[in-house]
């Protein structure tokens, strides 16, 4: 049998025909049932870590900046020390966006974690808002127009 990637893994995550396209490619693999929800599970989590090392990297490297800068003799109290210690928490507590806990249980739209992880990024949660809410004007019939700044996601992630 072939190998399959995780990147087509992803995809089926959001696919309507996701357990027939895993099958098209392992005819071992479930299509319905208690072990075709551990498939997915299986998948869902391996993307989630995946998904993640990006934000690792850009914390490991805050980190080694921090390190740097107050090897060199900086206070810890100084206006660039300072920044760069926030800087490394926003990194290290980057959260995602798009899911929501349901008991003990986290719901989320596969969509937002495809998109995530195909484009090596992680959504902000304005990002996620905005998209929520063109996704529910186009299902009722209507129209949105929104205005937002340099850097807030208009191309890469609304578009």
């Amino acid at each position: 049998a072939e190998p399959v990637d995780i990147a087509f893994l992803a995809a089926t995550l959001a696919s309507s025909t996701g357990p027939q396209d895993r099958q098209g490619s392992n005819r071992a693999l479930p299509l319905d049932g208690p072990r075709a929800r551990a498939v997915q599970d299986a998948i869902i989590e391996a993307v989630l870590l995946v998904n993640r090392r990006p934000l690792l990297s850009a914390a490991l490297a805050s980190a080694v900046a921090l390190r740097a800068h107050v090897s060199r003799g900086d206070t810890w109290g100084s206006q660039l020390t300072e920044q760069l210690c926030e800087q490394l928490a926003r990194r290290l507590y980057s959260e995602r966006a798009f899911g929501t806990v349901d008991g003990a249980a986290w719901v989320f739209d596969p969509r937002f974690l495809v998109f995530e992880f195909q484009m090596d990024m992680l959504l902000r949660r304005r990002q996620v808002e905005i998209v929520r809410d063109f996704v529910e004007a186009a299902r009722s019939g209507s129209s949105r127009v929104r205005q937002m700044i340099m850097g807030a996601g208009k191309t890469t992630v609304v578009a």
